[in-house]
């Protein structure tokens, strides 16, 4: 069963001149196998303006897999940022949260 590597997560502002700000989460998933691919993904129904709920969406390999103990990327992005000062990731009844980076 795949686990978040909630020392990884983490949430902040994206202010690259130019641009409009943008929120970013990123974070890591350990998989029991290669193969697997995922991401992180809005939940449809929001409790709090200041606080974003997220939901992992991970896929198992279709194919032959490695039998090793993998890492993967997940990511997610928000145009434009919002007024978030905090981020919650669900996965499989345990939640990792984080404050938002809204560092200039």
């Amino acid at each position: 069963m795949p686990m978040l590597l909630k020392r990884t997560f983490s949430a902040w502002i994206d202010r690259m001149p130019g641009k409009q700000p943008r929120l970013i989460v990123t974070g890591t998933a350990e998989t029991p196998t290669s193969g697997w691919s995922g991401t992180l993904v809005r939940a449809a129904q929001q409790v709090s303006p200041q606080i974003l709920l997220l939901h992992t969406h991970l896929t198992m390999p279709t194919g032959p897999a490695n039998p090793k103990i993998s890492q993967i990327g997940l990511h997610y992005e928000e145009l434009p940022a919002g007024a978030y000062t905090h981020v919650t990731v669900h996965h499989d009844g345990g939640e990792v949260m984080l404050e938002v980076d809204r560092t200039p």
